[in-house]
């Protein structure tokens, strides 16, 4: 039997944790359904788990804290297919990797794809956003609640000690820093950084979206190298 692909409302629990948790925040697909539910991907990634995630965070023995669960990467994706021409879907035998965990610390329990019994519906469904799914004519806009235009304030890089720099250092690593106005806690920021690629970050509590270990090495390679 073929496995199922991952939806919004999918279980998941993680082996620090104490509780399951729901897959909720699909940031990066706002286009692509199975059987009606938004698909995750191998780039569903920040705070996909809402807090209080899965409970407690027991990663630190005898230091339990809050779950804050930050996805950086998926193992063992679909890659049979594409979605939306840059990921992979998500499968139950996907792994996630959180920041404050390990490697394939998160294990999907449901797909999402057929409800759990023991948890009730709580918003009715929004027949507008599935539109889609019913005539291919169709879109999923709607029309947005506030004439609030998202934007970046200011942009900096930080090096690897967290120091300010203005030049590409000498290992090439930086975190793209930026101060965001309009933005929510989660939502991923696309900077494109011209000879080196396309990096994302998310916003954090701070409000401000921060684009961790972005390897700009390449662009060392220029002769004199390159300023920020």
């Amino acid at each position: 039997m073929q496995e199922e692909f991952i939806v919004k409302g999918a279980m998941a629990t993680c082996q620090f944790g104490v509780a399951p948790a729901m897959l909720n925040n699909i940031l990066d697909n706002m286009n692509v359904y199975f059987n009606g539910k938004l698909a995750a991907t191998s780039m569903t990634m920040g705070p996909a788990f809402p807090s209080p995630a899965f409970g407690t965070c027991n990663m630190v023995p005898n230091m339990p804290k809050p779950c804050v669960a930050m996805i950086t990467k998926w193992d063992n994706v679909y890659t049979g297919m594409y979605v939306n021409r840059i990921s992979n879907p998500l499968t139950k035998n996907s792994k996630g990797t959180c920041a404050l965990g390990c490697p394939m610390c998160i294990s999907f329990q449901t797909t999402g794809q057929i409800p759990v019994p023991t948890m009730p519906a709580i918003n009715a469904p929004n027949v507008a956003a599935h539109q889609s799914d019913m005539n291919p004519m169709a879109t999923n806009e709607e029309e947005p609640e506030d004439d609030i235009t998202p934007i970046i304030k200011s942009l900096e890089f930080w090096a690897s000690d967290g120091s300010t720099v203005d030049e590409v250092p000498a290992d090439g690593i930086v975190t793209v820093v930026a101060e965001t106005e309009g933005f929510d806690f989660g939502d991923p920021v696309t900077f494109e950084i011209e000879g080196a690629g396309t990096f994302i970050g998310y916003v954090e509590a701070d409000g401000k979206a921060y684009a961790r270990n972005c390897d700009l090495s390449i662009l060392n390679e220029v002769e004199g190298g390159e300023e920020l």
